[in-house]
């Protein structure tokens, strides 16, 4: 996997489009919201196969990886996330095969019972560490299976699309 790094003013890949097919995209110094949008308008984003950033993304940030087999990310803290609108965002990907999105909210010490009320999944009493969610695609053969963890103050949501 190739490892992009820029500074905050600029952003520079340096490999050509068509020979790269995974990114690890990792801002160096604090990342800047302009520089991960530059990011998502280069070739080499758009030709990728695999990404993973380490940035915070959005709901609306989702939509621009339906053409990826597989990504990792993290989810912003910085606003309300909507995780039924990402489960229907993800739903729509044609070939995505997996999926990792991690996500902390800093005013809620126990996210995960948060994610599994979204997803309408039943919540046990007493200390919760993992939660799995099963969705069938609408008009399709197909299911996203999550398998949601809780880990010190994040959840780690792993989505793997099965038939």
């Amino acid at each position: 996997m190739e490892r992009v790094c820029s500074k905050p003013d600029t952003l520079r890949i340096p490999l050509s489009p068509g020979k790269l097919e995974s990114i690890d995209f990792d801002p160096c110094c604090a990342p800047q919201r302009d520089q991960t949008l530059r990011f998502f308008e280069t070739e080499q984003f758009k030709q990728a196969k695999h990404v993973q950033l380490k940035e915070h993304l959005n709901e609306e940030d989702l939509l621009r990886f339906s053409h990826l087999k597989s990504f990792k990310c993290n989810l912003t803290f910085l606003e309300e996330v909507d995780f039924q609108r990402i489960r229907g965002i993800i739903s729509t990907f044609e070939v995505l095969e997996s999926c990792e999105l991690k996500y902390r909210d800093v005013f809620d010490a126990f996210p995960i019972r948060t994610i599994a009320q979204a997803l309408e999944e039943e919540i046990p009493f007493g200390p919760l560490k993992t939660i799995n969610h099963r969705y069938p695609i609408p008009e399709s053969n197909d299911y996203l299976d999550f398998t949601i963890e809780q880990e010190w103050y994040y959840c780690t949501i792993k989505i793997v699309k099965t038939r």
